[in-house]
């Protein structure tokens, strides 16, 4: 078989290329024809496609292109000494997480120190986490004195909060506890003086995950850092879940400070349009989709990365969804199990009152009236009516499940 008509994604630098060169127009790296087949696996061949399908979707990066510019010249400006934060934000499974890494990998091959951290989202985790994972990262590869010259006099201040620090600089003094506003000060500010030390030997990425369920003092740690580091090599990159939170949320009180921090900057992410999920079928499968096969995903997905890939994944279980040219559309397919668990994973912070409500709504299709569902509700089910159903359906908006276009009009898209 020939080499299909596919773009190429380089290995090295993760460029698209046209499919009729054989070295990456941007690194000059070669590249290799993407793997194909004549369809999808026939039924029963999912362990074999799988993971096939794995390694190609994480190989697969489409779209994002204007999101991918304005990153890289985030890292451009800290790179040339222009410290930067960017925040980029969007629903669960939108791609926040996998558009830093491939920043990442850009970061790494232009010189830059890359230090990742995440929040966490159970109980138990230690105040300040995120920023442990980052220092345990950094002294991995790290020798003693590099250690002390970066951290200077101010290892005392930090060592309490990072017992990697003290395991290594044995001698420092026990400075006061954290408990202190002037003790928590010299912590902060010992820290941010160590990371912009770093950072003259070498430009420093620091990545905060998932935000929304960081840790108060961990915020606040942020919100100090960001606004001392205008003049250093330093980027600060947080991802964190498009929510409707609370005023009380930690996160909205820091996020208020954040953006007015100098070089402050937030991206939203959005869906992939429908050319772009067809490109992802194309590299994830190695083989052109068909249109209707794109319209049915797309219409499904609305073009969410981690639902496409579930969707695709899917099919490649099923001999009858083909991408041969001439399938006829398809027929409805099953959610696939993994988009199941990520739906319930989000379900599970809202009321019973409001899931009960959004079961009946589903039923009704992806969008239903308000009228109708007050009286279907109340045929089949003990859900709300009158204010008490705007309530809970403001509680499902809030956390992004239903999509509330035509408020007046009680018309609400499920």
């Amino acid at each position: 078989m020939g080499r299909p008509n596919l773009p190429l994604v380089c290995p090295s630098c993760r460029t698209l290329n046209p499919a009729d060169i054989t070295s990456c127009g941007t690194c000059a790296q070669p590249l290799a024809a993407p793997l194909a087949s004549a369809s999808f696996p026939e039924r029963g061949a999912a362990s074999a496609g799988a993971p096939l399908l794995d390694r190609r979707a994480e190989e697969t990066f489409v779209g994002r292109e204007r999101e991918t510019a304005l990153l890289r010249a985030g890292l451009d400006d800290a790179r040339s000494g222009r410290g930067r934060v960017l925040l980029v934000t969007g629903e669960p499974g939108i791609g926040k997480t996998r558009i830093i890494n491939e920043l990442a990998m850009h970061a790494r091959q232009h010189g830059v120190q890359v230090l990742p951290g995440r929040c966490y989202e159970g109980e138990g985790a230690p105040p300040f986490w995120p920023w442990v994972q980052i220092v345990r990262a950094y002294m991995t590869d790290r020798d003693l004195a590099s250690l002390r010259t970066e951290m200077g006099p101010g290892a005392a201040d930090i060592a309490p909060v990072f017992p990697e620090v003290r395991e290594r600089l044995t001698d420092l003094p026990i400075p006061s506890g954290l408990g202190s506003e002037q003790a928590r000060f010299r912590f902060f500010d010992s820290f941010t003086i160590f990371l912009k030390n770093v950072a003259q030997r070498q430009p420093l990425m620091l990545i905060l995950d998932d935000l929304h369920w960081a840790d108060t003092p961990s915020l606040l740690l942020l919100q100090f850092v960001v606004r001392e580091i205008g003049s250093s090599r330093l980027l600060v990159v947080g991802t964190y879940r498009d929510l409707a939170f609370g005023r009380t949320h930690p996160l909205v009180q820091a996020l208020g400070e954040i953006v007015r921090a100098p070089g402050s900057q937030s991206l939203a992410l959005s869906g992939l349009n429908e050319a772009e999920v067809a490109r992802f079928i194309a590299s994830a499968t190695g083989q052109p989709p068909t249109e209707a096969l794109v319209t049915s995903v797309y219409e499904v997905t609305e073009g969410n990365p981690f639902f496409l890939t579930e969707v695709v994944r899917l099919l490649l279980s099923e001999s009858d969804q083909s991408l041969t040219p001439h399938s006829q559309p398809l027929t409805p397919f099953p959610i696939p199990q993994g988009v199941r668990a990520a739906i319930g994973h989000r379900l599970q912070g809202l009321s019973p009152e409001c899931q009960q409500t959004l079961t009946v709504a589903a039923v009704m299709g992806r969008e239903f009236s308000l009228d109708v569902l007050e009286v279907v509700g109340a045929e089949i089910s003990r859900t709300p009516t009158g204010d008490r159903l705007l309530a809970v359906l403001e509680e499902a908006a809030a956390a992004r499940i239903i999509n509330p276009v035509l408020r007046r009009g009680r018309s609400w898209p499920n």
